[in-house]
């Protein structure tokens, strides 16, 4: 039986990690901890965990659990991560990982030195079309693919709630929220490319007139971050890639989260699963929701196997916080970012 602490009491803890919890047969929740006493004892109460802090030290020193779930803002990831890792715990963390590459390769040392697993909840990787898209790429392509695009885009879709708009608990906005998933997604099934450059820029016209949307009504006077990011990265072999994400796009769609990849023989697209060539398009698979679906059952699935990584483990994520880093870089200083530059041995 594993015993289980949950940092942070809000909706992704709500609907996410705690019910997982709450159901699985060999998992104990020991201990929640947040900084709201209102809403640590209403989430508590609800899922029937006795012990609760406001004091996040205090629960591990006490409690010291097999496993801590941090669902906080992405400026806490980092030192939550650290604290439980120095104690021995091992640890599932909301995306981002961190708030830059330096943080992660910390938290990359620390669970080296620690023997502990950390992993991350992009739970992208877990759907049924990425397993798909995996296969095409790994099928004989991955070498011939020539052109990418990563789609992470809202129409109206700028967060009205939480703190995705303030930049020193955030990081950033779309793409640090939004874009990092399907970066993240099209780094997995391309089994992680080498990049040579990246250039990209960056707008908030949108965000910082203030106004209502599908997310709820925002302050434009303190709107922080980027409502979208548009750049491209170049990587080893000639593989181009454009990547668009925005929290408030004018386009004709709701939303459009997709990944698409364009080889010699063949094109496919991520949702719904479709290939592209000299035949008609050739739609084989689409799901109807991907609501609910998390990478938490197989952190726990390889803890449990004691001989097996996480598909979402810190090894693989490296890649993904490198190329958040150097987007934003180029976005902000209006220059093309050289890889190379900028990759420091772990």
């Amino acid at each position: 039986m594993l015993r289980v602490c949950v940092i942070g009491a809000g909706n992704i803890a709500k609907t996410i990690h705690l019910p997982i919890y709450s159901l699985h047969p060999q998992i104990t929740l020991v201990g929640i901890s947040d900084l709201s006493e209102i809403t640590l004892n209403k989430i508590a109460d609800e899922f029937n965990i006795k012990n609760r802090y406001t004091d996040y030290i205090q629960m591990l020193d006490d409690l010291k659990p097999d496993i801590v779930s941090i669902c906080t803002p992405n400026k806490y990831h980092y030192i939550q991560s650290m604290a439980a890792l120095e104690r021995g715990i091992h640890v599932f963390c909301e995306k981002p990982p961190a708030m830059n590459y330096q943080e992660l390769k910390q938290m990359w040392k620390k669970s080296i030195e620690k023997k502990c697993t950390i992993a991350f909840n992009f739970h992208h990787r877990l759907r049924k079309e990425t397993l798909m898209l995996k296969n095409w790429v790994e099928s004989g392509r991955q070498n011939d693919i020539y052109y990418a695009e990563i789609n992470a885009l809202r129409r109206r879709g700028i967060p009205g709630w939480g703190n995705f708009t303030n930049k020193d608990l955030q990081g950033g906005g779309a793409l640090i929220d939004i874009g990092i998933h399907m970066l993240d997604l099209f780094l997995y099934v391309m089994n992680y490319p080498k990049p040579l450059y990246v250039i990209a820029s960056s707008s908030n016209r949108i965000g910082i007139k203030g106004g209502e949307g599908d997310f709820g009504a925002w302050n434009g006077d303190k709107f922080e971050v980027e409502d979208s990011l548009y750049g491209q990265i170049t990587f080893e072999g000639g593989l181009s890639v454009h990547i668009k994400t925005a929290f408030a796009h004018n386009f004709e769609i709701k939303s459009d989260m997709n990944v698409s990849l364009f080889a010699s023989d063949e094109g496919a697209k991520l949702h719904p699963f479709t290939r592209y060539g000299n035949h008609d398009p050739i739609i084989e698979f689409q799901e109807e929701t991907i609501q609910g679906l998390s990478a938490l059952p197989n952190f726990i699935e390889s803890l449990q196997s004691n001989n097996t990584l996480p598909l979402t483990s810190i090894e693989s994520v490296i890649l993904t916080q490198r190329l958040v880093d150097a987007l934003y870089l180029s976005a902000s200083t209006n220059q093309p970012i050289r890889m190379e530059d900028h990759n420091v041995s772990i």
